[in-house]
């Protein structure tokens, strides 16, 4: 929530939380926050921050402000976060899930190009049948 109680914004993890976060900072504040706006900790109000949460809470529940969420594509979603968090390396230099990445390398080699063909496979299959949900 912006700290002019102007907007309340409703995070869902990899549905652009970070950018909306910046702009909800800038539309207070007339600049974007230095650095990462998941590291705010002043200037605007979070759930994690326990000062906020009676402040979003009344202003959730008494509807006195404009409140939204953003989803996304679930394909898209996954992908993202699997790039973000477990093939990319984190802010404080080190891999989402330890060395779960050089394992999956390792047995890759070992196992050779068949990994590959079996996991394409059965994500084909996947995403083929979850499609068929919401036809």
């Amino acid at each position: 929530m912006t700290t002019s109680e102007s907007m309340v914004y409703r995070v869902v993890p990899k549905c652009a939380c970070s950018s909306i976060g910046q702009i909800m900072y800038y539309s207070d504040h007339g600049r974007f926050f230095d650095g990462d706006i998941h590291d705010a900790q002043t200037d605007i109000h979070k759930w994690a921050i326990e000062g906020s949460q009676p402040l979003i809470a009344k202003n959730v529940s008494n509807h006195s402000s404009y409140t939204f969420t953003c989803v996304r594509n679930p394909y898209t979603r996954i992908l993202s976060s699997f790039f973000d968090k477990i093939c990319g390396i984190q802010r404080n230099g080190k891999y989402y899930r330890g060395n779960l990445v050089p394992l999956l390398v390792q047995k890759i080699r070992n196992r050779g190009r068949s990994v590959i063909r079996t996991t394409v496979s059965s994500l084909t299959r996947s995403k083929a049948s979850a499609a068929s949900c919401f036809s």
